[in-house]
């Protein structure tokens, strides 16, 4: 999935990094200043560069962070391999710091791969923890030696500031906790997830850059989806080094054997994943001409599809058809053509084996003329029901801050217990006890209270009404010279909807896919706003 294959010739920057006047490259620009509107000017560079593409650069700087990884675990028995590791790491802080944006790239792909939680359940050092360092280390050295590799001229979102206000509120919560020390290592964990957006906001800070990233997004959760499709489809027990793995939680499909986890073995919340990218793919297939592009973007939707049905998240169907109505609301599908995309949909769940669909057949008790009654058999909907009515609880006795961030199920036995519920429940207090509040809004009102859920009310809103406005803005501002511009923003728009609408049946605010998708936005909606602010001054 090459950048290639969706930019025109007419939106790549020059190959020595400079801007001409005359150039073809920038058909309606007449200076530097008007081609910097669009979002795809570099500074001039004094020295002559070589070109290796971006894919090779990445898969560099992934074998140098996977060689440094592996030489600092074995320092303990080799000490000269130390030097190795941070020889190593030397090299990746170099070539990220020549690019900024790499750093970026694979942060997004060991993100949505769970490569780094791989390393660590192997024993092995983290990948994430250090790369953000560096990350964060060139993005510092190249704004303070302003190399110019970064636009350093934009000021900070609004949705950055309402985030900033979050994680105040979330700090402030973790004194109330009963598990100080549970609520720090949280918070440590959501410090780094959130830098990780952070770094992506920062880095990609031009339209080629930005594309790029989405690509590389896709193509690791496209890449984790046709491997899941192979292990569950054809039965096979070996997992590609983790990459497609069953539930690590006991969660149970309809057939009685263990359902489809994806790389975090956690099946609805990998389910909620796929249904977000689901968006994206989908606009590149649709709006995308070029052949080749349209043919892979149908191939990942295919297979992501698929990785989703395989999860048997209920929750992430449910997604998936709000996500599916907004999509042909807004690119005007015809009835008829929308008649034949759900004719195929259940042509496909047709031909997929039954014991993958049977879960989310059940869906039809919400239908029922005796719904209360076909909720109560529903053993999973119970659950749900007893784990949220139990946060709900938690939020009415400490209105405020909560009972403190990650201390929901330090409190649930407590709480549930005076509601009357799992009365029967046993091991109360043991590992294998612990509860979630299965709702991404219940966990956060139960945690951090009414400012915890009206700060992340306020990120959330500000955030989607900025992108929004970005795609008017666009749409308003002579489109023409970027008429792919909303496909992009619009995908990214309705990736964090998608997944927030799932979040009403899954917690998971620690999880760090929201926060690679909130960088991207907040990349987008900086790169948009710099655009109309040049176009007018111009």
């Amino acid at each position: 999935m090459s950048s290639k294959n969706s930019i025109h010739d007419d939106e790549k920057s020059p190959s020595n990094g400079a801007v001409s006047s005359n150039s073809a490259k920038y058909p309606l620009e007449t200076s530097p200043g008007r081609a910097a509107a669009l979002g795809y000017a570099h500074r001039p560079q004094s020295f002559p560069s070589i070109r290796v593409s971006t894919v090779a650069f990445i898969l560099i700087g992934i074998a140098l962070a996977l060689a440094a990884a592996l030489a600092i675990n074995l320092t303990a028995t080799y000490s000269s391999l130390l030097v190795i590791a941070g020889a190593v790491g030397l090299i990746l802080t170099i070539i990220i710091f020549q690019k900024p944006e790499l750093g970026a790239y694979m942060l997004i792909f060991t993100v949505f791969t769970n490569l780094s939680d791989l390393f660590t359940e192997k024993g092995l050092p983290s990948i994430n923890k250090p790369l953000v360092g560096i990350v964060l280390f060139s993005i510092f050295a190249n704004y303070v030696l302003r190399t110019g590799r970064l636009n350093s001229s934009g000021s900070i979102a609004r949705a950055a500031g309402a985030l900033l206000i979050y994680f105040l509120v979330i700090l402030f919560s973790s004194l109330v906790a009963i598990n100080q020390s549970k609520s720090f290592l949280a918070i440590f964990d959501l410090t780094k997830d959130i830098a990780v957006g952070v770094c992506i906001y920062l880095t990609l800070d031009n339209k080629e850059k930005l594309k790029t990233g989405v690509r590389v997004l896709l193509f690791a959760v496209t890449f984790v989806s046709i491997l899941g499709a192979i292990h569950t489809l054809s039965g096979s027990s070996p997992t590609f080094w983790g990459l497609a793995r069953d539930s690590a939680f006991g969660q149970i499909g309809g057939s009685g054997s263990l359902r489809y986890g994806g790389p975090i073995a956690e099946s609805n919340v990998w389910g909620q994943i796929l249904v977000s990218i689901l968006p994206i793919a989908l606009y590149q297939f649709v709006k995308v001409r070029e052949p080749r592009t349209k043919f892979l973007a149908a191939m990942a939707t295919l297979f992501i599809f698929l990785a989703m049905l395989f999860t048997e998240s209920r929750g992430a169907f449910l997604a998936l058809v709000v996500v599916l109505t907004l999509t042909a609301l807004d690119l005007r599908i015809k009835a008829n053509t929308l008649l034949s995309l759900a004719s195929l949909g259940l042509v496909l769940l047709i031909i997929v084996p039954s014991r993958y669909t049977e879960r989310i057949k059940t869906l039809d008790l919400f239908f029922q003329s005796n719904q209360e009654n076909g909720l109560s058999q529903d053993a999973s909907v119970e659950g749900r029901r007893e784990k949220m009515l139990t946060g709900l609880a938690m939020f009415r006795e400490h209105p405020l801050l909560g009972v403190g961030f990650a201390n929901y199920s330090d409190n649930y036995w407590s709480y549930a217990g005076n509601l009357g519920l799992e009365a029967s429940a046993s091991n109360v207090g043991s590992e294998s006890s612990a509860r979630q509040p299965h709702s991404l809004y219940i966990e956060i009102m139960a945690e951090t209270g009414i400012f915890g859920i009206a700060s992340f009310a306020a990120f959330i809103f500000i955030m989607l009404t900025d992108l929004y406005r970005s795609r008017v803005m666009n749409d308003a501002n002579n489109a023409k010279a970027d008429p792919d511009w909303s496909l992009w923003i619009t995908s990214i728009f309705l990736s964090i909807l998608t997944f927030l609408v799932a979040g009403i049946f899954l917690h998971g605010i620690g999880f760090r896919f929201i926060w690679v998708l909130s960088g991207l936005a907040l990349a987008i909606i900086h790169l948009t706003q710099e655009r109309s602010s040049s176009l007018q001054l111009n």
